[in-house]
């Protein structure tokens, strides 16, 4: 596309034509010719020229009408017109400027002379073609802004504004023109208003609804005084929102005091849960002040077991949802039992901030399930009695049997060194049976439950299959396998809650598998440390419909009479009271897994595991019994 600008050369003389379009810069311009005004018309409207040369005088239509009709085209109202006269007389000057030339020489016109006032023309033009272009695009952002802009002198009367300005006060630009800006915005002028040049202010206007954020700059001229530039962006969702979110905030610190769940608002400090916000329940529940609680460790509160199971603990709960038994400790040393409930709380960026904690009461809730669990441990006693008699009956009667025999041997006199070495043996090897046997039940029938210590799993594994042995074995048909991990680390836990809990999974096992199957334990040891436990069978299976349920108190598969349905749900309460979580897998026709997964119990200093107790008494000195 050509670049250069085009002139239309405008004479009757062709001779001086040639002369003007010789003194152009070819680089720069391109010509077009006309003899008379009409022919300029013609190619002035088929092609708009950037710049004129007109002579001024010229037959059937001379350069002064015809410069008057050029400003009449569509275009071309501010192209350069340089008009050229034959004698500089001021009534020939006068009457050029008239028509609406730009300018004028008088021949005789010099090559020099005429491409410098052209170059001046053009460069002219350029200019006020990038002034009209940027003062379009300005007046298009000026009305494109939605916030209302309005310009005032220094009297305080509007001399521009925006479209948002006259749409939102609903009148057109000649009508707001001229008008006092406090009689626009304040509907009468108060004497007290006086627009000077201030910070941002958020206020209401009676002319106007809702909330804005007036700003005030000053531009000073030398001409006109300062005027005042006004700038109103509506902030009415924004302050709508900012009452909704106090609101919100005076309704959540409410609910949050008058909650009768105890509530906290904990963060980390050093890796120590600190207290940032606690409300009354929390305050009423362990009879302590306000003061006395806010800024210090949640550990204050805890019981020494519940202080060490905080360790590990408050590390997960920092990062994500966490749920445990714990317990508090009162301001007068009385005790009580808590689940615990925490959710992180993040920033825009994911980042932890802080913990909200929920301790919820289960005092009551604990001492009822303890007498449940009672009633339960009787009931299984009940039911291991015969199977646990039977199984000591045996070692018995080879005890008895082998001890008479030797009594009798002795009496004929015919006992050998030998035959007193093998006998013996047997004897030893059949009391420590009966004595392994007498030790599990007394421990699962004895303790009064409540005790947490750090122990062996499959050392509670091995008591519960021994009480449990008869009962399974006595179904001919039914198989037991275990795969015992036995590096495993020791369990905060307590011995006869986790053996109830084996026991019942154990029974439940069985009676799912009446035609015959196996039972499969296994522990082993999860990605992150803590100890897994598995109790499959190859039973009848679950109903998919019954999987949601199978946890809920009451709920059971087994026929009318048959069960309860709370062996379940205390074992899920038991499991999740050590810090564990348990959840199943199950096919109708296949069999059912129960996966019980515990946090292991590691400090820094060294942990002694109790093991099972010597098998019997045996020692010098002491009898079967004792």
């Amino acid at each position: 596309m050509d670049q250069r600008s085009l002139v239309l050369i405008v004479d009757d003389d062709r001779l001086m034509r040639r002369i003007a379009a010789a003194a152009l810069d070819p680089g720069r311009f391109r010509v077009l010719e006309a003899g008379d005004g009409r022919e300029a018309l013609g190619l002035a409207a088929m092609r708009p020229p950037d710049v004129v040369l007109l002579d001024a005088l010229m037959p059937t239509m001379d350069g002064y009408e015809c410069c008057r009709r050029l400003r009449q085209m569509p275009g071309l109202e501010q192209i350069p017109i340089l008009m050229i006269t034959g004698v500089e007389d001021d009534e020939s000057i006068d009457r050029a400027f008239e028509v609406g030339a730009t300018d004028h020489i008088t021949k005789p016109v010099r090559p020099r002379s005429l491409r410098n006032r052209v170059n001046t023309l053009i460069r002219a033009l350029e200019v006020e073609r990038k002034i009209r272009r940027a003062k379009r695009e300005w007046e298009a952002t000026f009305d494109a802004v939605n916030d209302l802009i309005l310009l005032t002198d220094d009297l305080g009367q509007v001399v521009r504004c925006n479209r948002s300005a006259l749409t939102r006060l609903e009148l057109t630009f000649n009508e707001l023109l001229g008008r006092s800006l406090k009689e626009l915005l304040w509907g009468e002028q108060p004497e007290d208003i006086t627009p000077t040049e201030h910070e941002p202010v958020d206020t209401q206007f009676p002319q106007l609804t809702g909330w804005y954020r007036h700003s005030i700059y000053e531009l000073p001229s030398d001409i006109d005084g300062v005027r005042r530039v006004h700038v109103l962006r509506d902030i009415t969702l924004r302050k709508k929102a900012e009452d909704d979110l106090r609101a919100s905030q005076v309704r959540f610190r409410r609910l949050f005091e008058e909650a009768p769940v105890m509530y906290l608002q904990v963060r980390d400090q050093d890796g120590e849960p600190i207290i940032e916000q606690v409300n009354q329940a929390f305050l009423a529940a362990l009879g302590y002040r306000k003061e006395e609680v806010l800024g210090r460790s949640l550990t204050v509160f805890y019981d020494q077991e519940s202080q060490a199971a905080l360790i590990g603990g408050w590390r997960v709960s920092r990062d994500q949802a966490f749920t445990a038994e714990r317990v508090l400790v009162r301001s007068d040393g009385e005790r009580i039992q808590v689940v615990l409930k925490t959710q992180p709380e993040r920033d825009l960026n994911g980042d932890v901030v802080s913990v909200r904690a929920m301790f919820t009461d289960v005092t009551e809730l604990k001492q009822l399930q303890v007498k449940i669990m009672a009633s339960q441990k009787l009931a299984d006693l009940g039911t291991l009695a015969a199977g646990v008699a039977h199984e000591m009956n045996s070692p018995l009667q080879v005890i008895t049997g082998m001890s008479q025999s030797l009594l009798k041997a002795r009496e004929r006199g015919t006992l050998t060194d030998e035959r007193l070495q093998t006998s013996l043996e047997t004897i030893n090897r059949n009391a420590w049976r009966c004595a392994e046997i007498a030790r599990a039940l007394r421990t699962y029938a004895h303790s009064a439950g409540g005790t947490m210590e750090p122990l062996d799993l499959n050392v509670v594994i091995r008591d519960a299959l021994l009480l449990t042995e008869h009962q399974l074995r006595s179904w001919s048909n039914i198989d037991i396998q275990t795969a015992l991990f036995e590096l495993m680390p020791p369990t905060l836990c307590d011995r006869n809650q986790i053996a109830q809990v084996l026991i019942n999974l154990l029974t439940n096992a069985r009676d799912a598998m009446p035609d015959g199957g196996r039972i499969t334990i296994r522990t082993r040891l999860a990605e992150d440390g803590g100890v897994f436990l598995e109790v499959a069978d190859t039973g009848q299976g679950i109903p998919q419909a019954a999987l949601a349920k199978i946890f809920n108190p009451f709920f059971t598969t087994k026929p009318v009479g048959k069960g309860t349905g709370l062996g379940l749900s205390i074992i899920k309460g038991i499991v999740q009271a050590h810090g564990g979580r348990i959840w199943l897998e199950s096919t109708e026709g296949v069999g059912t897994t129960f996966f019980l997964a515990f946090p292991s119990y590691i400090q820094d200093r060294t942990v002694a595991v109790p093991t099972a107790e010597p098998v019997g008494r045996f020692e010098e000195g002491r009898s079967l019994g004792q």
